[in-house]
């Protein structure tokens, strides 16, 4: 419940643009499209309960930042979430998230690591300061003025990472980061789903009512016409 006095806002950006892929391993597997899909399996899961913001594709790291900071001018305004892969030489495993010292800021971190570890069966490799990432200093965790970690989901170069990403992994590191924001902001499963099921009664009703106000205009018009022939008749 560490983010309970934030809004619940959740900018959200897969790591690298349309023209950058990212790492991309020896069998072609590209970084920036995996992140993709991690994206579009996740935005439907955060719509039951947050207010979201995609980063579109086509921006840059610059680009994306500045996007952000139009929606998070405080701590309090929200979260940016920037998803990856990570590589080294084949051998490392895991999940991890680069973020600044801060204390809210790792406790962020290790929520998520937690949740996406559990459910793609990976190793959690917790909270990584940004000054041990391979560039040292990370513009999405420096630039963005709320808390916006860098989230590296797997090592997209390990192939037992990379088949569990590929063999339905996408869904459940989605899965992971929706449950970790849950806890984040002290929303229970059930709090969630009974929001969700509120909602879709509520479109439902919307639906109807507007089905009625259709059949009751058309009633009203079809009384109208056969006003109008009547009086042509007699005339």
């Amino acid at each position: 419940m560490i983010l309970k006095d934030v809004k619940k806002l959740v900018v959200i950006n897969a790591g690298h643009h349309n023209n950058d892929s990212g790492h991309v391993t020896s069998n072609g597997v590209k970084e920036n499209e995996e992140v993709k899909k991690i994206r579009d399996e996740l935005l439907p899961l955060l719509r039951k309960n947050f207010q979201i913001v995609p980063i579109p594709d086509n921006l840059d790291i610059k680009q994306s930042c500045q996007l952000a900071n139009l929606y998070l001018k405080t701590t309090k305004d929200g979260i940016a979430l920037d998803i990856h892969t990570n590589a080294r030489a084949g051998e490392t495993q895991g999940t991890e998230c680069y973020s600044t010292g801060e204390k809210i800021e790792r406790i962020i971190s290790k929520t998520l690591t937690k949740h996406i570890a559990i459910k793609l069966g990976t190793f959690n490799r917790g909270w990584k300061d940004q000054r041990d990432s391979w560039v040292k200093s990370l513009m999405f965790v420096n630039k963005i003025n709320s808390y916006s970690p860098v989230l590296e989901v797997c090592y997209l170069d390990n192939k037992q990472d990379r088949e569990r990403l590929l063999n339905g992994g996408h869904k459940k590191v989605a899965e992971g980061i929706n449950e970790a924001l849950l806890e984040l902001w002290g929303i229970n499963k059930s709090e969630s789903q009974e929001i969700a099921e509120i909602g879709v009664k509520l479109s439902y009703i919307a639906k109807v009512v507007a089905l009625l106000e259709k059949l009751i205009k058309g009633a009203k018009f079809g009384n109208f016409v056969a006003k109008i022939r009547g009086k042509s008749r007699n005339s």
